[in-house]
């Protein structure tokens, strides 16, 4: 009956753990990025920023083409009037009847105010475009950051796993060498001290990748009721090769191709055609107009000075309105000579706001030269590191396995030991972290080039 029971609950763990496992959704760097991307509300903000610039071109395109109104009306009149010419006359009249209008006209010229609004919107429609894209760069390189260092976390918590592996089968081993008398019992005492002292760091260092995996879930908003695995799989396809290049190109290739800074120029040339918009209004305006109207009336009183003259037939209205139309064509020229300086106004706002354009995009320019700059140099000096780790890493090997050979025929004490199987996982760590943080700031480089 026990053995049945335990059974049972081996095959329900089994279960369990199979379960979770097929449950396990792996993501990659890439896909990660692809998430945050599709949800992240500075993209959303940027996407509607594109579509409201879109609408805006597509309006100020149709101000190039001729309007067209219609205005209909059905009234009853009732009231009297009096008139003096062509002489003095009392007029009492009760009628009802429908007209209508229809309207159109087309600028012929008002001082290229369309075009310049023209232009000046598809400016800003680039500008918002390119910071969609610079906003999808920026989201992939902080993804890019808080993965790699869940990736770095998981390759920390195997070197102490393998640490307190080690340590575990040392102190076994001390166990046995104290008990018939070969090792000193002191040593064992620090084995388990040492050991114990592995198992807490893994401890720490375990905790710390279970806090940056929600960070990272955080970060790109996933469903946190599903089980995810982040792997490094595909961390090379995205290496640069121009680190050894001069900083002056890599500061050029960055002038030519960052988004951001685009930007900022687009936003300078639409303040400038903003201007000539503006400044359109000193100009005169001719317009091309056209009208068609008609009207019908029905007489249902109407006294002349007391005489009664309602006509005894009257055309039907629907033949009255067939039958008076009236056309009209013609050209209208405007020319405000004064408007209260709201034109002036309005222009030296306009090359105010050209000016602040202008010194945003200095303050861009040197903001991408800085991180041109600056992640050149982060990335040399992570590259010099991880060489230094490499040596370090293959000088620790050689000394704890030296040390050890020692300990093993007793010419070295069990500290030395120790010391040199800390150095190691100090080593192993710091070219962990050496390699991770070049691979970032590959990444770093190629987004402050524009990549």
């Amino acid at each position: 009956m026990l053995k049945t029971f335990y059974l049972v609950l081996f095959l329900s763990l089994f279960a369990s753990d199979r379960a979770f496992a097929e449950s396990l959704q792996t993501l990659t760097l890439d896909d990660c990025i692809q998430l945050a991307i599709a949800n992240a509300t500075t993209v959303l903000k940027a996407d509607n920023a594109v579509k409201s610039s879109g609408a805006q071109v597509m309006q100020t395109y149709a101000q190039f083409l001729p309007n067209l109104q219609a205005t209909a009306n059905y009234d009853y009149a009732d009231g009297r009037t009096y008139t003096v010419y062509p002489t003095p006359t009392k007029i009492y009249s009760r009628t009802y009847g429908p007209s209508y209008q229809l309207s159109s006209s087309i600028n012929i010229f008002n001082g290229f105010s369309d075009y310049a609004n023209l232009k000046s919107a598809l400016d800003k429609k680039q500008s918002n475009e390119w910071t969609l894209a610079r906003a999808k760069q920026q989201i992939s390189i902080d993804v890019a950051q808080a993965f790699l260092q869940v990736i770095l976390d998981q390759e920390l918590v195997t070197i102490s796993k393998e640490n307190v592996k080690v340590s575990e089968e040392r102190q076994n081993l001390l166990k046995e060498q104290t008990r018939l008398g070969i090792r000193d019992l002191s040593d064992l005492y620090r084995q388990e001290a040492q050991t114990s002292s592995d198992e807490a760091s893994l401890i720490t260092i375990a905790n710390k990748l279970h806090d940056d995996e929600i960070q990272l879930s955080k970060r790109i908003r996933l469903d946190t009721s599903k089980n995810y695995a982040f792997v490094d799989k595909g961390l090379d396809s995205l290496r640069n090769s121009f680190e050894d290049e001069n900083e002056e190109v890599l500061i050029k290739k960055a002038l030519d191709q960052r988004m951001d800074y685009l930007a900022s120029k687009k936003i300078l040339s639409a303040a400038d055609w903003n201007i000539d918009a503006v400044q359109s209004n000193y100009y005169p305006k001719v317009d091309l107009n056209a009208n068609v109207s008609g009207a019908g009336r029905r007489a249902i009183k109407q006294y002349v000075d007391g005489v009664n003259t309602t006509p005894a037939q009257q055309d039907a209205l629907w033949t009255q309105l067939r039958h008076n139309d009236v056309f009209d064509i013609g050209v209208s020229f405007t020319w405000i000579l004064y408007d209260r300086n709201v034109t002036r106004y309005a222009s030296t706002q306009a090359h105010i706001d050209k000016s602040n354009a202008s010194i945003d995009l200095e303050d861009q320019r040197l903001q991408v030269i800085s991180d041109v700059r600056q992640a050149s140099g982060d990335l040399k000096a992570a590259k010099r590191r991880l060489l230094a780790a490499d040596k370090g890493v293959k000088a620790s090997e050689k000394a704890f396995e030296t040390v050890q050979e020692r300990y093993n025929v007793g010419s070295s004490s069990f500290l030395d030991l120790i010391s040199a199987q800390s150095t190691l996982i100090d080593a192993r760590s710091t070219k962990a972290e050496a390699q991770i943080d070049t691979l970032l700031q590959e990444r770093v480089l190629n987004n402050a080039v524009g990549i």
